[in-house]
């Protein structure tokens, strides 16, 4: 598998690394690179915690499955190890489906 170096500029880099002191907001037009950022954040999350057993497991949530299935293709092209990406409404129905309602 290739895997893609994606080049951030510095303001993405500072949102990539943001500590949680607060709050977050990403904001910008189409085309941005605001998906972009969300990816690397979510990757960058995962390999932070891939000292917790099991395995570091992150999930981004979209309000729409093309989204949803664009965030996994791009991670798993940058990653071995790709993040999950679901629909609020896919997430809650596999929740629904685990607790037997």
């Amino acid at each position: 598998m290739t895997v893609k170096i994606i080049k951030l500029t510095p303001e993405q880099e500072s949102c990539v690394n943001f500590r949680p002191d607060g709050e977050l907001l990403i904001r910008g037009i189409p085309g941005a690179g605001k998906t972009t950022v969300i990816i690397e954040r979510a990757l960058f999350l995962q390999k932070k915690g891939e000292h917790i057993t099991n395995g570091p497991k992150v999930l981004v949530l979209t309000y729409n499955k093309a989204l949803a299935t664009y965030i996994t293709q791009m991670a798993r092209s940058s990653q071995e190890e790709p993040v999950e990406a679901l629909t609020f409404h896919q997430w809650g129905s596999s929740l629904l489906r685990e607790t037997g309602i």
